[in-house]
């Protein structure tokens, strides 16, 4: 959101928070370095390791999950901004699903989406067909968070 705001004070608009493209819920590991949940959870951290698309976190989801919720909302606001230019601040989990979708690339190939910090991708779509036009791009202008 701290992006998110940043864009609207340089744009004029107000961010509008969708709740459904946060990254994936990790329930009870939620805030725990990689390392950490190789010691608390060496079975967890096992599976995550053998099948990251796979793994359903403890009290939280697993990638189908992350993917379901956010082509639903960017479904949405494709059909609600049709034709318009619409900016969408999210992680890079949500962010691989959604591209991962448009591209046709199996779950389990999410990985071979890099996608960087701060980075921008546009995504333009004709005639109901989305077209991958630019990955990890710069920011137009830096934005101060």
């Amino acid at each position: 959101m701290q992006t998110a705001h940043a864009i609207g004070v340089a744009t004029g608009f107000d961010p509008i928070p969708e709740p459904r493209l946060r990254e994936i819920e990790f329930g009870g590991v939620e805030g725990l370095a990689f390392d950490e949940v190789a010691v608390s959870h060496p079975d967890l951290h096992a599976e995550w390791l053998r099948s990251p698309t796979t793994v359903r976190f403890p009290g939280g989801e697993c990638f189908a999950d992350l993917r379901a919720r956010a082509l639903a909302a960017a479904s949405e606001l494709i059909d609600r901004h049709d034709a318009q230019t619409v900016a969408v601040v999210s992680h890079a989990g949500a962010i691989r699903a959604l591209l991962a979708a448009w591209l046709s690339i199996p779950d389990a190939e999410i990985f071979r989406i890099d996608q960087r910090y701060a980075s921008v991708n546009v995504v333009d779509w004709i005639d109901g067909t989305p077209v991958v036009r630019l990955l990890n791009g710069p920011p137009a202008s830096p934005v101060r968070v």
